[in-house]
């Protein structure tokens, strides 16, 4: 994820989408250092300090500006020229950017991580002149100022030689940051856009690690700490070959394609009834609680319940004697399916509570019976 996707790209340890709101509300609402940094960087560039400040953020973050990737970036020039890495076809290709100020146009690197069928993924890192002023606080983060970029191409020429091989590739961005970009440049430099298909690999990994949810979210950072995965934030090389990693164990987590696991979408429940039970009805005594996507509406689960004498509660509680599971749910063998409910339930029973956890068809199994 680039620079600024770093800075907007988290509020409550969430990720949020990237847009061209003011860069000082953004800041404010993001809960990371970023909100340090621009504070102080704002009043040293008013007084003329940003290079004395930027050496103080070096030293406390142990952030590396001016890393020298000028001889770096001839190398690349000559494998963007060749017909090596291009020239293949792989199963994926994962894109990152940083970008030298607050306009996502100024993009001054691109890395790519190209994931063959067997696994296996290659990088590139391409440095680019943004034509553009870098921002000290940029330059604190990526590392990457006006003399690494000399005598580097600028990204209409670099995007001449990449387009065909990215437009024949599904292309993996963690956020919708990095396509933004892309866009933005091409805007910029009066090109048409990519033609490409983008996946957001957060959305994959949000599918893929649920649990990840409120407890640091899914950005990179998180997920380099909760996945064990070693690489160095902020550059876009290395943040692309991350983008890829996260895919490829989304797959292996899920079992699914990255494909597939994008497309998910999050079961929505309808809201829960109470109904007080018939007391001439064959089972009263029984508590019941629903939860799970079922096939009939939830006024009409209720009703049944409430006609056989069943009371139905909106929670999971000790007094509950049925939690009735859609039965798609009931039969999922991912742990991380189960909704609170469901969860609950099982705690009590481990704690003595006599709670019968049924899918829908036995649940109508037992109202007929009945």
């Amino acid at each position: 994820m680039g620079i600024l996707g770093w800075i907007f790209g988290k509020k409550n340890n969430e990720e949020v989408d990237v847009s061209d709101s003011d860069i000082t509300t953004a800041i404010k609402n993001s809960n990371n250092v970023a909100m340090e940094m621009f504070s102080e960087f704002e009043k040293a560039n008013e007084e003329g300090r940003s290079e004395e400040v930027t050496q103080k953020f070096v030293k406390k973050y142990n952030l590396a500006p001016n890393r020298d990737l000028e001889g770096k970036n001839n190398k690349l020039q000559e494998k963007l020229s060749s017909n090596g890495i291009l020239s293949e076809t792989y199963r994926f290709v994962a894109v990152d950017v940083e970008t030298a100020n607050k306009q996502k146009a100024s993009i001054c690197q691109i890395g790519l991580a190209m994931v063959k069928e067997n696994g296996d993924i290659s990088t590139l890192g391409i440095l680019i002149d943004p034509e553009d002023s870098f921002d000290s606080f940029n330059t604190a983060l990526h590392g990457i100022n006006q003399k690494t970029v000399k005598g580097a191409q600028t990204f209409d020429s670099v995007l001449k030689i990449l387009r065909p091989f990215l437009e024949r590739h599904v292309l993996i961005q963690h956020s919708p940051f990095d396509k933004g970009a892309f866009n933005a440049a091409c805007e910029k430099y009066n090109l048409n856009i990519l033609g490409s298909e983008w996946m957001d690999s957060v959305k994959i990994a949000r599918e893929a690690w649920p649990e990840l949810k409120g407890r640091g979210g899914h950005g990179l950072e998180s997920l380099k700490n909760y996945l064990g995965l070693a690489f160095k934030h902020h550059d876009a090389e290395e943040d692309a070959r991350a983008a890829a990693q996260v895919t490829l164990l989304a797959e292996e987590k899920t079992g699914q394609h990255f494909s597939i696991i994008s497309t998910f979408k999050t079961k929505s429940y309808p809201k829960p009834i109470a109904l007080k039970g018939n007391t001439q009805g064959p089972l009263y005594g029984h508590i019941a609680c629903f939860t799970g996507q079922l096939t009939m509406s939830r006024l009409e689960a209720a009703s049944f319940s409430a006609q056989a004498g069943i009371e139905v509660k909106v929670a999971m509680s000790k007094k509950v004697t049925l939690l009735i599971v859609g039965d798609q749910d009931i039969a999922s063998p991912d742990g991380n399916a189960k909704s609170s409910k469901h969860r609950k339930a099982e705690e009590l029973i481990e704690n003595g509570s006599d709670i019968r956890i049924i899918g829908e068809a036995e649940f109508l199994k037992l109202i007929k019976d009945n």
